[in-house]
């Protein structure tokens, strides 16, 4: 799949990524729209992130392409909307109002 992947501050590249598999309790996302937040700005041209490499971009909808193991809430062909504040690929889970110990938001 295609995705722009930020490499360092200021290098951002169009390029092909593999295609991920959703682990126990993740579904994997079509990514059909998507939103440019004035925060990702300072973190593609002068901040940085929290590592690198990183597919920036934290809201989107989509459709959702696969499930995986014990995901009872969501089925193939489901449109949802996202509002992530961290990725789930070793980030930190997001903490405060709102949230749960998995980031999902209530």
């Amino acid at each position: 799949m295609k995705a722009l992947v930020l490499h360092a501050v200021g290098d951002l590249r169009y390029e092909e990524v593999p295609r991920p598999k959703p682990g126990a309790g993740e579904v994997l996302l079509r990514v059909a729209y998507c939103g440019v937040c004035g925060s990702d700005f300072p973190r593609i041209f002068s901040k940085g992130t929290y590592r690198f490499p990183l597919i920036p971009g934290h809201e989107f909808a989509g459709v959702v392409e696969e499930c995986g193991e014990g995901v009872t809430d969501f089925a193939p062909g489901d449109r949802v909307a996202v509002f992530p504040l961290l990725g789930v690929d070793g980030a930190p889970p997001a903490s405060g109002a709102g949230t749960c110990s998995a980031s999902a938001t209530t």
